[in-house]
């Protein structure tokens, strides 16, 4: 089962390696190329279709063979990257494809399919990790390996981004990622089904718990993630839920400013821009690794409620010195904040993961109403940068860090109630 997770999440972060670095640069490189908006209109879009993509694909994912799902999912973002290669080719010139409208409209198609199909493919990997960690009892630190394994794509995609896009044009950077994002999309074809899953197709007719578990899934619909919020848990981590896709629009839509405010852009090119900020996301790779471990091993032996204030606590400590930054303007503390941003991103989400596989029953509904909630955080997040575009670089941190405070009394609360009852 381990060797099964190892082998996913190594796929996983070989894809990634290529979607996510392309997604965390992706609004400045179109801000540099003289289209303003478009980079904040895919995100949102991104986040728009994702959330209408989880109401679809609980329909139909444990239908699919696991590998297939992977593979059919992962075929979206690689669109997204060849718009972005569109994008890079059109930057000097004008007329036929190239036209502003052409531009605009295959970005926003590309995002929308890429946001639907991302849905399904995160779906199809919490899942996926849910039904390996069942016989170890071991949500927390199966989804802490998991997201430390993915998370290596951070590493690898934005080092060796950040020397080669300078000595390369920005296309030929678009080309390569789609290059590796395809060989990515290849290997999950070769993604082994669970034992434990098998097993259940096979004895189906003989378990009366199998049978069970397959008439619910029978009676999954759309409305059966939004009935999930009815719930008392669910109601106190609506926020904290949302609050994973403030982070993901944070980290693509705002990182980068904060970057560029603390280094000298007039005397460099925007490939040598492009690379400082790469620079910063490796780091906060390389410590979403080591985060995603530690945070996995420290929630087998500590409450997890408890391992996610904590977190919490942490990203706030991280807004607090970008917001210190604005003012100092010191490219040493970008990686301050990159190295505590990466410690608890990878771990809050693994730790949200780990309470629905291991506390709430492993319910696929329950993971497509985490996408659904993530994806309406990094919506409205996105918005909110989009609306504060022309504000001081503070508001939209101030922002996040209310939401956060915010995700911290709800857990407080959950954690006092919960005792009581």
């Amino acid at each position: 089962m381990l060797c099964s997770l190892i082998y996913m999440s190594l796929v996983f972060a070989i894809y990634l390696s290529a979607t996510s670095t392309g997604l965390n640069v992706m609004t400045q490189i179109f801000e540099q190329k003289g289209y303003d908006y478009l980079g904040n209109i895919s995100i949102f879009t991104i986040f728009l279709f994702g959330m209408i993509g989880n109401f679809v694909c609980i329909l139909y994912i444990r239908k699919l063979q696991y590998r297939h799902s992977f593979f059919i999912h992962s075929l979206g973002y690689l669109l997204f990257l060849i718009s972005g290669l569109l994008v890079c080719h059109c930057a000097d010139k004008e007329g036929g494809m190239c036209n502003s409208f052409w531009i605009y409209l295959i970005t926003i198609i590309s995002s929308a399919i890429s946001g639907f199909t991302s849905s399904g493919l995160f779906i199809t990997q919490n899942d996926y990790v849910a039904q390996l960690s069942k016989q170890s009892k071991k949500a927390g630190l199966y989804y802490g390996i998991a997201w430390a394994v993915l998370q290596i794509s951070q590493v690898i995609g934005s080092l060796y981004s950040a020397f080669i896009i300078v000595q390369i044009k920005q296309f030929y950077f678009y080309c390569l990622m789609v290059a590796v994002a395809t060989f990515g999309s290849l290997s999950f074809l070769f993604v082994s089904q669970p034992k434990q899953y098998t097993q259940s197709i096979v004895q189906l007719q003989e378990d009366d718990k199998e049978i069970s578990n397959n008439e619910e899934m029978n009676k999954l619909n759309p409305i059966s993630v939004i009935l999930t919020m009815k719930e008392f848990r669910v109601k106190c981590f609506i926020f904290p839920m949302m609050i994973t896709g403030c982070l993901l629009s944070f980290q693509w839509n705002v990182m980068h400013y904060i970057i560029e405010n603390s280094i000298d852009t007039q005397l460099l090119s925007d490939e040598e821009i492009t690379k400082y900020t790469l620079l910063v996301m490796t780091v906060l790779g390389c410590c979403e690794v080591l985060g995603g471990i530690f945070i996995g091993v420290f929630n087998t032996y500590t409450p997890k409620y408890t391992s996610q204030l904590l977190q919490f606590h942490l990203i706030s400590i991280a807004l607090l010195l970008a917001i210190i930054n604005t003012y100092e303007q010191k490219y040493g503390i970008c990686f301050l904040i990159a190295i505590l941003w990466g410690l608890v991103d990878c771990g809050t989400t693994s730790t949200l993961l780990a309470i629905i596989a291991q506390d709430w029953n492993d319910q696929i509904q329950y993971f497509g109403l985490f996408n659904f909630l993530q994806c309406c955080g990094g919506m409205i997040s996105t918005i909110i940068s989009i609306i504060l575009s022309q504000q001081p670089i503070e508001w939209s941190i101030f922002f996040l860090l209310i939401c956060v405070c915010v995700s911290k009394f709800s857990i407080s609360c959950y954690q006092k109630l919960y005792i009581k009852q």
